[in-house]
Parts: structure tokens; C-alpha cells; sequence
């Protein structure tokens, strides 16, 4: 019993490590899982609320292009514009105060102080003043574009600087779920290994457990024949301690009718002496003036010390017997 029990405790005490031990992989797994749910939740949902940086970056190049290509336009209607002025009587001074006004930057046809403007035909000066009042027409609407541009691309920058946020945070939050995985990992090692030392554990333990269960089982049929005899030994205890009453009461009886009898011919013998006994000579028989014979009833052996027993306990011992049959 004591080895048995010794295997057990073994078993049990590799039971709690492996508990210890799954819960803690249980803890690693949930905290991962939270950390997974936890970038899952940070992301938008649905493809319309992520906006592809790419596709908003080109946009923006393109939008950067047109822009280019409508300040171009603007520059050469400028430019005319001052050539125009300059070529009108009396207008190179006020060319050279727009030339000079003109934010840095921009560079537009400029004439030297030193260098007269180039004459052109009157041919040449009314188509460039066709011209002027053609695009005069479509500034307005092109600085009016410009403006829509800019105004869209703000839109798409902020698009664009939420996006990254946005991947910042799930770079963030994936970068430590990785790096929780990778400790995991690490730990998972030892995890087997005390699963698989369990397992040996357990075999070699569950080898000792069952020869001694085959012990246990020779020592339990053993008991159990002992139950069975103890519940016999109530009954012949109870069976002997019954004769033993039935026996007395015979003896006593037995004893109460001698000692009747012999009361009664004590009693008859005294009736005849007092009759005949003054006309028969004492020495005529040698029994006429003896006592009776007295019986005594004795054990021929140690009186058997027979223990009384309730007699509900022998009713329980006689139902067990009979049940086990």
C-alpha cells in the first residue's frame, strides 16, 4: 500500500506541474489572441474606408502635373501681357514696375534697362492682342481650377497622413504581437518538454500502479472473505450464544426438578422413620436412616465466555451473508 501510494502521489505531483504549465501556455495564448483582436479592432473595416496610399500619391502627381502645366499657362499669358504693355506707347515703364513686382520665383521676360524692346509690325501686335483677350477669358477659370486642385489635394494629403497613421498603429500593434509570439515560441519549447516528461511519468508510474493494483485486488478479495467470515462469526456467535441460553435453561431446570425430588423424599423418609422407626432396628439395612442422593449438574469444560450481541447486529450480519451468496 505504501508503494502504491507513493506512485500515486508521484502522479499527482506531475499533474500539478503539467497544470502549471498548460496554464501558463494558456495565459501565453490568450494574451496573444488579445493582442491579434486588439490589431484587428484598430484597423477600419471595409475596402472604402482604406484609402491606398499608392493610388492617392499618384493622384497627387498628377494633380501636382496639371498644376504645373496651368501655372505654365499663366506664366506665358503673364508674360505676353508684359510684352503687350511694353509694345503699347508709353507702357515700358509700367512693364518694368510689373516685371519688378513679380514674386521670387517666378521669371517671366524681363528686358534689360539698357536694351530697347524689338519693334513688331501692327500685323503682329493685333494677333498678339487676339490672343491676350482669347486667354483673358479662361484665367478666371483656371485659377479657379488651380484652386480646386489645392483644395483636393489637402483632401488626399489628410487621407494620406491617416492612412499612415492608421499603419503606424497596426505596425505597432502587430510588431508586438510578433514579438509576443516570438517569446511564446521560446517558451513553447519547455512546454513540450514537460508535456513529453508527463508522459514518461506517466507510463512508468501507470506500469507500478497496475502491478500493484493486482496486489491491491489479491488483498481486496482477501478482505473480502474476511468481511464475509467476520459476518459469519456474528452469526455462529449469535447461534452459540443461543444454545448456550437454551443449554442453562435445561440445566435449570433440570437442577429445580432434582432438588424438587430430593425435597420430597427427604420429606417421605422423615414420614417413615417417624412411622416404623422406633420398631425397626437401625443396623436392619445401613440405608435406612441415609439422606438421599443430591444430583449437581457441572460443565465438563470451561464455560465458554460467549459475548452477547445485540441482536439487530446479528439481523445485519445474517443480510450481508445472504446478499453476498
Amino acid at each position: 500500500m505504501a508503494l502504491l501510494k507513493a506512485s500515486i502521489d508521484t502522479l499527482n505531483d506531475a499533474q500539478k506541474e503539467l497544470e502549471e504549465s498548460n496554464q501558463s501556455f494558456d495565459n501565453d495564448l490568450k494574451a496573444v489572441s488579445k493582442g491579434l483582436v486588439s490589431r484587428a479592432a484598430s484597423q477600419p473595416s471595409g475596402d472604402d474606408s482604406k484609402p491606398q496610399i499608392p493610388s492617392l500619391l499618384r493622384s497627387l502627381e498628377s494633380h501636382a502635373k496639371e498644376m504645373a502645366n496651368l501655372l505654365e499657362s499663366l506664366v506665358r499669358h503673364y508674360d505676353l501681357c508684359v510684352t503687350a504693355i511694353k509694345h503699347t506707347e508709353g507702357g515700358g515703364a509700367a512693364a518694368e514696375r510689373i516685371t519688378n513686382d513679380l514674386p521670387e520665383g517666378v521669371d517671366v521676360c524681363k528686358a534689360d534697362d539698357d536694351s530697347p524692346s524689338q519693334p513688331i509690325s501692327e500685323e503682329e501686335y493685333q494677333e498678339m492682342m487676339t490672343v491676350l483677350e482669347k486667354d483673358a477669358s479662361e484665367v478666371e477659370e483656371v485659377v479657379m481650377e488651380i484652386r480646386d486642385r489645392v483644395t483636393e489635394m489637402e483632401l488626399q494629403y489628410e487621407l494620406i497622413v491617416s492612412s499612415n497613421n492608421n499603419l503606424e498603429s497596426v505596425y505597432a500593434s502587430t510588431t508586438a504581437a510578433f514579438q509576443l509570439l516570438g517569446k511564446v515560441g521560446l517558451r513553447l519549447r519547455g512546454y513540450i518538454t514537460q508535456s513529453r516528461d508527463f508522459v514518461v511519468r506517466w507510463e512508468e508510474e501507470k506500469s507500478r500502479i497496475e502491478d500493484r493494483r493486482e496486489e491491491l485486488e489479491v488483498l481486496r478479495e482477501f478482505y473480502q472473505g474476511f468481511l464475509r467470515a467476520y459476518d459469519g462469526l456474528i452469526v455462529e456467535v449469535g447461534r452459540r450464544k443461543a444454545v448456550q441460553i437454551r443449554m442453562e435453561r435445561l440445566v435449570e431446570d433440570a437442577v429445580a426438578k432434582t432438588k424438587r425430588l430430593h425435597e420430597e423424599d427427604m420429606a417421605e423418609r422423615e414420614a417413615f422413620r417417624q412411622d416404623q422407626g422406633d420398631y425397626l432396628p437401625s443396623d436392619i439395612w445401613p440405608g435406612l436412616l441415609s439422606p438421599p442422593v443430591q444430583y449437581e449438574v457441572l460443565p465438563t469444560s470451561t464455560v465458554e465466555n460467549v459475548p452477547d450481541l445485540p441482536k439487530d447486529i446479528i439481523e445485519q450480519a445474517v443480510r450481508r451473508l445472504r446478499g453476498k451468496l
